[in-house]
């Protein structure tokens, strides 16, 4: 058998700190944190890195990507509420998903036809995790506690499964799923643990997640299974 070598694409070695890198197929997205924090795109069949343009006193942060689509979290300076936006990349538009007044929406992902996000309007501690039509912008919240965090999104790339971290303390969390089918969205949990599951990943109704315990972090890495 032969050997595979890897070749290296440098991407962005300006000065700053170039973080959160997120790919799908020849786009990968990224947050730069230079003289502003911004979201910047790097095609790879064309080798051109490009930024999505970022209002004065705003920064942009935690991208995702699907079938050249990018979201993102904006966080205005001045009124310090935080918004989900949609940059897409053909038409060079950056729209906001599921606008609201005062809205505080944060850490949006997207796949397929549906962007799942944390939305902290009502609930500023805790959060609710809502997922969002993007054929017909029909908002679905799919958590309604106020006592548990939800956190730490992750959507399927078909858009049918949305995963996320459910947290009772810092050292305490699970994580939980929400499967849209014809009725609706379902939720269930992916896994449940003393300890500490985090940073949940999905492919269809594969979920992978980190698991931690008190003595060493990343001490396993467990893959389930939603059904």
């Amino acid at each position: 058998a032969g050997t595979l070598t890897p070749v290296a694409t440098p991407i962005n070695t300006q000065p700053g700190e170039q973080l959160e890198p997120r790919v799908d197929g020849d786009l990968t997205a990224y947050t730069d944190d230079n003289a502003t924090t911004q979201i910047r795109f790097y095609d790879f069949a064309t080798g051109v890195d490009s930024a999505i343009p970022t209002p004065v006193g705003s920064s942009d942060v935690l991208s995702d990507v699907d079938t050249g689509r990018i979201v993102f979290t904006r966080a205005d300076g001045t009124t310090g509420l935080t918004s989900i936006m949609l940059y897409d990349v053909a038409h060079n538009t950056v729209t906001e998903l599921a606008p609201a007044p005062n809205a505080s929406h944060f850490g949006v992902t997207i796949g397929g036809q549906t962007a799942a996000f944390v939305d902290y309007t009502n609930d500023p501690s805790t959060g609710d995790v809502v997922a969002l039509d993007l054929t017909t912008n029909t908002v679905t919240q799919l958590t309604t506690s106020d006592t548990l965090y939800q956190q730490n999104v992750a959507t399927s790339n078909d858009g049918d499964v949305v995963v996320y971290e459910v947290c009772s303390s810092g050292t305490a969390c699970d994580i939980a799923y929400a499967r849209k089918g014809s009725a609706g969205w379902t939720t269930g949990w992916a896994s449940q643990d003393p300890g500490r599951d985090t940073l949940p990943d999905v492919s269809g109704h594969t979920v992978v997640f980190m698991r931690e315990d008190q003595d060493n972090l990343l001490l396993s890495a467990d893959i389930v299974t939603a059904d």
